[in-house]
């Protein structure tokens, strides 16, 4: 049973609970080692964690998470529904990296690019400073241009990494444009780069300082 004193320390069968009565910038950092599902799941624990998540700086969104759900289609919209909601309630302030996981399903029919395009779409609305996304799926020529305007247009981002887990199979990059002028460091992981994404890069980001490309595709450069 837990219950509040007057002098504002929480109290567990009779021991304090250091850990809810610490401030709120503590809290806050100690939920970003945590995925934002397990941050979010905080909230029942009491008021004093109702909110607590919704002020973490890092949003780690893992579709892995979701895979108590046996028919992928059920997945699938748990998946959607939960960023839905966490990016409808969290802070929209202080968003310092967003950090996303896709495993695609391998009995699944086919890739729906709109539950990635959408959920990038609206975190980037959030203007992060690092962007990391990793993922592994079957359905690789589905992906060629999935999500890329709303990441290589967010002018906050300072980092970008994108890593294609797939060992046989690139992802093609084709953003319309690239504007990202605080953009410093680029991290791309088995990713066809041709001389239409190099020269948008080079000119959309006029202070990128790192460029790593890891079992990459280069085409024509």
């Amino acid at each position: 049973m837990v219950r509040m004193e007057k002098k504002n320390c929480w109290e567990i069968d009779g021991g304090i609970d250091r850990i809810s009565n610490l401030p709120d910038v503590v809290l806050e950092h100690i939920l970003s080692f945590l995925s934002t599902k397990e941050a979010v799941e905080t909230c029942i624990l009491s008021k004093r964690w109702n909110r607590t998540w919704a002020r973490v700086p890092i949003l780690d969104i893992n579709y892995d998470e979701f895979r108590m759900c046996t028919n992928y289609e059920e997945r699938e919209a748990k998946f959607v529904q939960f960023v839905k909601g966490v990016l409808q309630n969290r802070d929209p302030s202080n968003l310092e990296k967003f950090k996303l996981v896709w495993y695609e399903d391998t009995n699944c029919a086919s890739f729906n690019s709109g539950v990635l395009e959408s959920c990038i779409f609206q975190a980037m609305k959030f203007k992060p400073r690092v962007f990391f996304f990793f993922f592994l799926s079957v359905h690789t020529q589905e992906l060629l241009r999935f999500g890329t305007d709303s990441i290589f247009t967010c002018e906050s981002l300072h980092d970008v990494v994108v890593e294609n887990n797939l060992k046989d199979g690139y992802l093609e990059i084709a953003p319309s444009s690239v504007h990202l002028l605080c953009l410093k460091k680029s991290y791309l992981t088995h990713i066809t780069v041709n001389d239409d994404f190099k020269d948008k890069l080079f000119v959309g980001c006029p202070i990128l300082e790192e460029l790593f490309l890891r079992d990459c595709s280069l085409e024509h450069l």
